[in-house]
């Protein structure tokens, strides 16, 4: 990973990808246990860049020169992602990007503050990226029932923006799709699809 640097005022992310960072983490846990005892062997943490590249690509992005911004919406209690690499919010993720053959993600932790809770950071960051002229797509894993209800609300008039909302629950509604989230996190945990038959 690396620092990223800032962006030009002119640069305006094409993709924005929204992650509730206590949810993510507790579905790599169950994963994790759960694929320890189906596989008979040790899981190593998963890897985040593959991840947010998994992710975003559900999300519709494609190989170019596309600049992805991800923000990880956390409470004080989840100020480290315990199940992935790197993990520490503010010292390996917040203000450092990578860079894949699909263009060059930056990431920024988002901690919540006083009486907000991280659905409703989570509620304002798609509102203002549904409004954000030169997005393209909004990526959101979150809590199924609070993000679908939130999504069925705010993409009503999505400003012809794909918006796709990961979660593990099948979730559905208009103005936005859905993607499997076990899929992307069996890719970063290195689970290969043979090992399962």
């Amino acid at each position: 990973m690396m620092d990223a640097q800032p962006t030009p005022a002119a640069v305006v992310p094409d993709t924005l990808v929204l992650v509730d960072a206590a949810y993510i983490d507790r579905v790599v846990f169950e994963m994790t246990v759960y694929m320890e005892r189906v596989l008979e062997r040790r899981i190593p943490k998963a890897d985040l860049a593959e991840w947010l590249t998994c992710v975003a690509l559900d999300g519709g992005l494609r190989p170019g020169d596309n600049h992805v911004e991800v923000y990880f919406v956390h409470d004080g209690a989840h100020a480290t992602l315990a199940n992935f690499q790197p993990d520490d919010m503010e010292k390996d993720i917040n203000g450092k990007a990578f860079q894949t053959e699909h263009g060059e993600f930056v990431m920024a932790a988002c901690p919540t503050m006083d009486k907000i809770s991280t659905a409703a950071i989570l509620r304002e960051l798609t509102q203002s990226a549904l409004q954000k002229d030169g997005v393209q797509r909004i990526v959101v894993v979150a809590e199924p029932d609070t993000a679908a209800a939130d999504l069925r609300q705010l993409c009503r008039d999505a400003h012809g923006k794909d918006v796709t909302l990961i979660t593990m629950e099948e979730t559905g509604g208009r103005g936005f799709g859905w993607e499997n989230l076990g899929f992307s996190v069996m890719a970063a945990l290195h689970i290969r699809a043979d090992e399962l038959r």
